[in-house]
């Protein structure tokens, strides 16, 4: 059951700088003002009162006293409003906010280029989203959002995404807390940054469909009020919290035990019991749950310590008949980094790994295998391996990744029944394989795929992109264009479907060949480099007629729907010159 918390008010101080978007945040308009609201100029620390309609320009800061707070809105519709023993001001990046200390609401309207609020340590980026940004005593800072979509970006490269109502701490030196679900009705009948103003949030009715959904999970016993309030301080595992009684502290911690029937570790050691030597000359150490006892592994602990087994073999195994539970965030250490080591959790049902939460390993090949029917859900999680010939592999009979992020440096692997990436985070490998006896449908990725090169920008850094699928292949980039790799000429995308194929919302200009096979290909909203060799092979092998005219799509066909351009021009120009059609797909 999911556990709700309420936010107390706390604030003070650290730094954002850098990054950007669209349109600069270079002035706002003030269109309210309450009590003492200065704006202060760094060239000579001059000072004056704010009022209203006057222009905030960078590179001002905008100070604001006790039970004070201000709005300004620039030209772009864009809401920043300022709490209370707040500083701020716009960084000379383009739409990025420096909070030096303090609290602000930030609301960027859909397609208006979002925002950035990046400290030493990590990026908050908003795109069509509202979130709320409070700095924290020890020089770290939380993030919440009200509605839409939040990813913090940390400097080692990992990104979580935030849903609405969700917070997590950006602890000092740039590492994440657990995510925290937070009650949503009381945050906006209370804080006087959603209800403060005289003018109504634009995406007040979003936050209400929020609230609501919240309170219905609430009523159908989905989730439970804990009667808490989210403190000031976090660890990567616990949070501060005060109880309905504002003198008692506490903490909220996982629990240090699964359910029942399950082997607990909750230490870095492991028990020597459970450990089974499957050749006593290399080949590979087990541990393993107890077929009736106790059938599933709960996982407990920030370390893993497989040092002891490390020098008899470089091959470790995880493996439970019934459930894998990973509660909070762990690294598997002691295995040799290079390519012949391997780490592997088998769960003969359901891997399940805590939202918002890292698991990591430094090998040469890290397999996650769900076999149960329900299939594997990661909401926000991050999968790393750090090996530089890393490949990491999850494999289940259908997979579903929402937010958060798999990094390799070699490879990833992702293969099911079906695949389903929504708004998928950060995926950085050098190749990528998603391999569906069902389909495989990629929605979102925003800023879109990098080459591996040279790293790219966006959700996705790869290289050579292979997908296969026993039935539909959907990929939408969202967003107008979205780059699908840097500029490298060794790099190709192949897509086979048995049926359809459909894709749109994407920039190809990073690679050096693009193959599409399916019995119908689609095309919408794309463009093709002009340095790219392009190969579509459908059923019948033709252009069906009135290309890029939006005619519905004809079964068989390659069907350029609207906007398939090659290297800026329309595509059905340069068949037979850089694009080639070909039959003979099922």
């Amino acid at each position: 059951m999911k556990k709700l918390f309420s936010v107390s008010s706390f604030l003070v101080g650290f730094l954002i700088i850098s990054a950007g978007y669209a349109a600069d945040l270079k002035q706002s308009k003030f269109t309210q003002v309450v009590n003492d609201v200065e704006v202060i100029s760094p060239a000579d620390n001059s000072r004056k009162a704010a009022a209203v309609n006057d222009i905030f320009n960078m590179p001002d800061l905008v100070r604001t006293g006790e039970a004070s707070r201000a709005e300004l809105i620039a030209e772009d519709k864009t809401i920043t409003r300022v709490g209370a023993n707040t500083i701020f001001s716009f960084d000379p990046a383009s739409r990025t906010i420096d909070l030096q200390r303090g609290s602000l609401l930030f609301h960027s309207p859909k397609g208006k280029g979002g925002g950035t609020i990046r400290t030493s340590s990590a990026t908050a980026s908003v795109l069509g989203t509202t979130i709320m940004v409070t700095t924290t005593s020890e020089g770290g800072f939380k993030v919440l959002v009200l509605e839409g979509h939040a990813a913090i970006k940390f400097l080692s490269g990992i990104r979580q995404d935030l849903l609405p109502g969700q917070m997590i701490f950006v602890l000092p030196g740039g590492h994440p807390s657990r995510v925290l679900t937070i009650r949503l009705d009381t945050l906006t009948r209370e804080s006087h940054l959603v209800q403060g103003f005289e003018q109504p949030l634009p995406s007040m009715p979003l936050i209400q469909q929020q609230v609501d959904n919240q309170v219905k999970q609430i009523q159908t016993g989905q989730a439970q009020d804990t009667g808490l309030l989210v403190g000031d301080q976090a660890t990567s595992s616990t949070v501060q919290v005060v109880q309905v009684d504002p003198s008692t502290i506490a903490n909220v911690t996982q629990a240090s035990n699964g359910p029942a029937a399950s082997v607990n570790i909750n230490t870095p050691a492991l028990d020597p019991a459970l450990i089974t030597y499957l050749s006593t000359t290399g080949g590979t150490i087990a541990f393993f749950a107890a077929p009736i006892a106790t059938p599933n592994i709960f996982f407990n602990t920030p370390t893993i310590d497989l040092t002891p087994y490390a020098s008899q073999t470089p091959a470790f195994v995880f493996g439970a008949p019934e459930n894998i539970t990973i509660n909070r965030s762990v690294a598997f250490d002691g295995l040799p980094a290079n390519s012949s080591s391997f780490l592997e959790l088998v769960a003969g049902n359901q891997l399940s790994i805590v939202s918002g939460s890292t698991v990591e390993a430094d090998v040469g090949f890290f397999s996650l295998t769900s076999g149960g029917a329900g299939g594997l859900t990661l909401n926000g999680v991050n999968i790393l391996d750090n090996d530089p010939m890393g490949v990491v592999a999850i494999d289940s009979p259908s997979l579903t990744i929402n937010g958060g992020s798999i990094q390799a440096p070699s490879g990833i692997e992702l293969s099911g029944g079906n695949i389903a990436l929504n708004t998928p985070g950060l995926i950085k490998t050098g190749f990528l394989s998603l391999t569906a006896t069902g389909s495989i449908m990629v929605v979102g990725g925003h800023n879109g795929a990098g080459g591996s090169g040279g790293g790219g920008n966006g959700n996705f850094q790869v290289g050579n992109v292979t997908l296969n699928a026993g039935g539909d292949i959907s990929l939408d980039g969202s967003t107008k264009n979205p780059n699908a790799g840097q500029q490298q000429t060794n790099f190709t995308f192949n897509m086979t479907a048995v049926n359809s194929l459909s894709v749109q919302n994407l920039d190809f200009g990073g690679y050096a060949a693009v193959n599409m096979t399916a019995h119908t290909i689609n095309l919408t909203n794309l463009d093709f480099a002009n340095t790219s060799t392009v190969t579509l092979t459908s059923h019948f092998g033709v252009l069906a007629p009135g290309a890029n005219t939006n005619q519905p799509s004809v079964p068989g066909d390659v069907n350029f729907i609207n906007n398939v351009t090659y290297g800026g021009n329309p595509a059905q120009g340069f068949i037979g010159r850089g694009i080639g059609i070909k039959g003979g797909a099922p």
